[in-house]
């Protein structure tokens, strides 16, 4: 059963970064949703099985040698290894929420750095949302959520963008904040550890959950009309261009451009339910094969208990 969770945490982990291509196939709102439940429900059975290993040789490590001996009992041969693979488990049970924790609290911590203090820049209400232009040179375009959202964009992007590229590039960051992208976002940036030779396919699940949130709110912000997703690819080529030396924020980054500008020139996707349940199957399929073998452990919690107080200490 531990090898059955494992094996279903993984896939699901690695699952949005292999099937990326068939994203194209289906609104980016919904691929957003699955690959974030995706990377969640697969990182709980990562972490759950670490701990399910690491249980024996941790417990007997501090003499509760009878639960020990109940626990390696149940796991059964499925964890090979002993002490070294005990220990091994243990330390990535630690060491995951760890690298997890410093993410989140840098993503947190980030996000109050980029909030524009009043005195600093034009401030003015745009539908709802706190307008910052900064005195920039520099290609700057970002939104900052909280209690009093903020869309923050630069005097040298403001005189590069026609009006209308300017709104389109506006009603994108109001997108972000609409749908509140930050909640998406930290989970990409949780489990977006620098572990690369180990979680290289993890990394490349939650590039795409970037992609799909950027298509996402240019989806929101141009709609349908054609004229509308002219100008939202035409202000995104734009600024690309214009920030290729940039070092800050600047409404996109690199390896979401291409993709992003090859979705606007097309018509957007619908929703095809047949289609979005093809797609979905595989996430669906290892989740319910992960939550089945966890539910089999758990109805032999009370066996373990029971064979703990039977073997000898």
């Amino acid at each position: 059963m531990v090898f059955v969770i494992l094996l279903s945490g993984g896939l699901l982990l690695a699952l949005p970064g292999l099937a990326h291509r068939l994203a194209r196939r289906v609104p980016p709102e919904h691929w957003a949703r699955a690959s974030a439940a995706a990377l969640v429900v697969g990182a709980v059975m990562v972490q759950l099985t670490a701990l399910l290993v690491a249980a024996p040789t941790v417990l007997r490590a501090v003499g509760v040698h009878a639960l020990a001996a109940a626990c390696e009992r149940l796991l059964g041969p499925m964890t090979p290894g002993g002490d070294v693979v005990g220990w091994t488990a243990a330390a990535l049970s630690v060491a995951l929420p760890v690298l997890v924790g410093r993410r989140i609290a840098t993503a947190v911590r980030t996000r109050r750095q980029l909030e524009v203090e009043p005195w600093l820049g034009d401030h003015q209400p745009w539908e709802g949302h706190d307008l910052v232009v900064l005195p920039s040179d520099e290609v700057v375009a970002f939104s900052v959520g909280g209690p009093s959202s903020q869309i923050v964009v630069s005097r040298r992007l403001v005189a590069a963008l026609s009006p209308p590229q300017l709104q389109a590039v506006l009603r994108h960051e109001a997108a972000h904040l609409a749908h509140r992208h930050q909640r998406f976002l930290l989970v990409a940036n949780a489990l977006d550890v620098r572990l690369p030779y180990v979680l290289g396919p993890l990394r490349r699940s939650t590039a795409s959950l970037r992609v799909a949130l950027e298509r996402w709110a240019d989806e929101a912000a141009a709609g349908a009309e054609p004229h509308a997703r002219d100008d939202l690819r035409d202000a995104l080529f734009t600024t690309v261009t214009a920030a290729v030396n940039s070092t800050v924020p600047a409404f996109s980054t690199a390896d979401t451009v291409l993709e992003r500008l090859r979705a606007l020139e097309a018509p957007p996707v619908r929703l095809v339910p047949a289609r979005h349940a093809l797609l979905s199957s595989p996430a669906l399929a290892l989740t319910v094969l992960g939550v089945v073998a966890l539910a089999f452990w758990m109805g032999d919690i009370q066996v373990v208990l029971a064979m703990a107080g039977r073997c000898p200490a």
